[in-house]
């Protein structure tokens, strides 16, 4: 219907055993809203070279698999998910666990698959638990890469007569004993199952096989540096005994390859150093020669549960791959180094249709080696090189589709591997574009909770940092307000743009843009509050500041009209409401043209307020035709077309036709699905919808 002027400001837009998972099963999405079976997260493959482990305790209710990084507690875990998914379990959900955040969004994200409803992140942490622990139906829930207890207390579910879980960490906390739960320790390959998955590396070779033994012995039987030597020995055919006396040479030359001698790693960590300094550098030999390396290294802080094909064809990241060469290398040979760190075992590679959000994995231990062995100041220029790069491919219309999901989880990644570093690349003279990006992300697809305590931390982060006068930081307390508001706290939000209008005020003065945005903040949480008339006022008074500051053309200028209108329909007055919309409709025409945006808006509202008159025919006709100019303008799938196709079944509806009104329901609800994903705030509103014009249609007959 109407649109708000209280815009968000400032920077927008400014485990494996054998090897690294190859794919996984994609199953998010394949359940429609409430309907079981609900398939939700991505199940990795089993690695090439799978090894089976006889581990006692896996049919427990509740099992927490344990065991140090590259032991292969991810690659056990899946083969219990996939299992289950082969005997049809009703509900199936793999969860990154990294942060008790992530979980939360989860848990937010399945509440409104499984039960149609949008709800705030305690209210859908218990009614997941909840469900899930009352269900007839089976279930399975994986919390994959728990850091600590503390980061699930109160989000582990308890197994039940229908329903088991499954929790993957490297914590051997004590914690994680009692309470009906089976510790499972997934410890070292024995020697035969070393010896084993180094065979079937080399199954065609069983002559490279001589020395084995030995080798095993060096690699400290550790599944993820065997499976890293196997893919060398196949791609390179070369003997154990071969690569036994190159890995000993590169041990003992480890120290010229860090930076500083003092973080050298030891035990297994030196293993993995070793066995992947020697793979990335025969990647980097293979054509095209020279990419292979420096891609990894961008590779090495973002997210290791899945990175986007699209990212390889960023415009950051074929620039920074491009330093020092004669000519601009190609999408092609970025792909083509993808594929050369994918063949010695280094990451995951999957660009099949469905696969392509999630398409590039890197073990943890992998990326953590590369980080180790490049300085400080690379590192900072590699963690920009990533961002810049989620920020060229972040869609300008958000969705809860996998690939948004996945870029915030990258974007997390980079800015905890930014935090470790002093000083922290992501802030220099301003704060990163993709900083903000990360909140409104958040918020756009309804986990407002999450955008308000993102942007909480942040602002705290920025005040650090920048000073509390920067505009950066002013912009951030801005919409951490905005977004405190949108979860329900008026009065807070209240208080916040109240502290950020005197601090705007005092730095940009009060004619400024941004001072007048956060003025016009302010009047929304007060209506929401209750203070109706006062509202109305003050929006007059900022109508006038901004057509003597902006000018009466200007679009903040025409916004603020618009916000005007809306008020007055609020307050009861319909039909002056649909004059002031008439009159800025006639005035954006003018200043913005007949195909803007804004335009097509002013539109809609007149159609709305038309229909609210009582003219319900007209309503109807005038959406009909906004239709028409929607799709041409924005195309079909856009949201706002969306919301045209929705309102003009809802008016249907009030004019009497119940039955048009579904079938209008029925297909936008199907889009929504496609385009923003199951769980966006919109297709939950579309699937109410359906069922509130199922019911008319059925006490019609």
């Amino acid at each position: 219907m109407g649109v708000d002027a209280d815009r968000i400001v400032g920077g927008v837009g400014k485990a494996v055993q054998a090897g690294v998972v190859h794919g996984g099963i994609h199953i998010h999405g394949e359940s429609a809203g409430s309907g079981l079976p609900c398939r939700f997260g991505q199940v990795p493959l089993r690695a090439e070279a799978y090894q089976e482990r006889a581990l006692s305790g896996l049919d427990a209710g509740c099992v927490v698999l344990v065991g140090m990084g590259g032991a292969g507690k991810t690659q056990v875990a899946a083969g219990v998910a996939q299992g289950a998914r082969e005997a049809g379990v009703g509900v199936l959900a793999w969860v990154n666990a990294g942060s008790r955040e992530q979980v939360v969004s989860a848990y937010m994200a399945l509440a409104a698959r499984i039960g149609g409803v949008e709800r705030e992140p305690e209210e859908a942490v218990d009614w997941v638990l909840g469900w899930l622990d009352s269900t007839s139906e089976s279930w399975l829930v994986v919390l994959d890469d728990v850091g600590s207890p503390a980061d699930v207390r109160g989000l582990v579910p308890a197994g039940t007569a229908t329903g088991r879980v499954v929790v993957t960490t490297r914590e051997r906390s004590s914690v994680w004993r009692g309470q009906g739960r089976s510790v499972v320790q997934v410890g070292l390959f024995t020697e035969e199952q070393a010896r084993e998955c180094l065979g079937r590396w080399l199954v065609d070779q069983p002559r490279l096989l001589d020395g084995v033994d030995e080798l095993i012995g060096e690699l400290e039987r550790l599944p993820l540096a065997v499976g890293q030597a196997g893919a060398y020995l196949s791609e390179q055919e070369m003997s154990c005994s071969e690569y036994l006396e190159r890995f000993r040479e590169r041990d003992g030359r480890l120290s010229e390859l860090f930076p500083d001698g003092e973080r050298l790693p030891v035990g297994l960590d030196r293993v993995v150093a070793v066995t992947w300094s020697m793979s990335v550098g025969r990647a980097d030999e293979q054509e095209p020669a020279g990419l292979a390396g420096p891609l990894m290294h961008v590779l090495s802080v973002l997210d290791s549960h899945g990175i986007p094909m699209r990212l390889l064809g960023a415009w950051p990241l074929v620039q920074y791959l491009s330093t020092g060469r004669d000519a601009l290398v190609g999408e092609r040979d970025v792909l083509d180094a993808a594929r050369c760190l994918a063949r010695m075992n280094l990451i995951g590679l999957d660009g099949r249709p469905g696969f392509e959000a999630t398409g590039i994995r890197v073990h943890a231990l992998v990326q953590r080696a590369t980080r180790e062995l490049v300085s400080v100041d690379r590192l900072a220029v590699q963690v920009r090189v990533a961002a810049d790069a989620l920020s060229a491919v972040w869609p300008r219309v958000e969705s809860t589709s996998v690939f948004t999901e996945v870029l915030r989880a990258n974007a997390m990644a980079v800015i905890g591997v930014a935090e470790g570093l002093a000083p922290d690349p992501l802030w220099g003279a301003d704060g990163h574009a993709m900083l903000f990006t990360v909140g409104h992300s958040w918020g756009s697809v309804g986990q407002v909770g999450v955008a308000r305590d993102y942007l909480a931390r942040l602002s705290e982060r920025s005040v650090r940092i920048l000073g509390v006068d920067h505009p950066d930081t002013l912009a951030i307390r801005h919409n951490a307000a905005h977004w405190r508001g949108r979860a329900g706290d008026f009065a807070g939000a209240l208080d916040e743009a109240q502290s950020v209008l005197v601090d705007r005020s005092r730095v940009l003065g009060a004619d400024h843009p941004d001072t007048l945005i956060t003025r016009n903040s302010i009047v929304r949480w007060r209506r929401l509050l209750g203070d109706i008339g006062g509202g109305l006022a003050e929006l007059q008074r900022i109508l006038a500041d901004r057509e003597r500051v902006l000018g009466p053309d200007h679009p903040d200028t025409l916004v603020s009209r618009n916000n005007i209108a809306s008020w007055r329909g609020r307050s009861g007055d319909v039909m002056g409401a649909l004059a002031d919309f008439r009159a800025l409709l006639a005035d954006r025409e003018r200043v913005l043209g007949p195909d803007h945006p804004g335009t097509l808006t002013a539109r809609s509202n007149v159609a709305s307020w038309r229909g609210r008159s009582g003219d319900v025919a007209g309503a109807v006709a005038d959406l009909s035709v906004l239709l028409v100019d929607r799709s041409r303008v924005l195309g079909v799938d856009h949201p706002s077309t969306l919301v045209t196709r929705s309102n003009l079944a809802h008016w249907l509806g009030e004019g009497g036709d119940a039955v048009g009104a579904l079938a209008g329901f029925r297909a936008v609800l199907a889009d929504r699905e496609r385009v923003l994903g199951v769980d966006h705030p919109d297709t939950v509103r579309s699937r109410r919808s359906v069922v509130y014009w199922e019911v008319m249609v059925e006490e019609g007959e």
